[in-house]
């Protein structure tokens, strides 16, 4: 496998290239994993807040999968951004470059309200 630097070449602007970086790091990562199964289910369930606590700090979406299931819905664009409904009422989200990616952030969000 080549490991690609990230110059300043490749990724002209300061703030794109940490950006870049965690792209980098997950084709690398990407290339080590296998996952076959669906990001989004259309039968997922809400999960209990208390295992996305327990989540690792360290975990890639591969080992997030596995522990919570396929994802409620995908709402990014040209990366993912996996959405899981949880028992609260909460949305835990996770933006990612793939399933074997480290994510480019995750967190719990409020869930929108419904338009009147």
């Amino acid at each position: 496998m080549a490991i690609k630097t990230i110059t300043s070449a490749t990724c002209p602007l300061f703030a794109a290239a940490s950006f870049c970086s965690v792209l980098a790091l997950s084709a690398q990562a990407a290339e080590k994993c296998n996952y076959d199964s669906p990001l989004v289910g259309a039968q997922a369930q809400p999960v209990p807040l208390q295992r996305v606590q327990n989540l690792p700090s360290n975990a890639d979406t591969r080992q997030i999968l596995l522990a919570l299931g396929p994802a409620a819905r995908d709402v990014g664009s040209g990366v993912f951004v996996l959405h899981w409904d949880v028992s609260n009422g909460q949305v835990f989200s996770v933006s990612t470059s793939g399933p074997c990616a480290v994510p480019i952030a995750r967190r719990l969000i409020d869930a929108p309200k419904p338009r009147q």
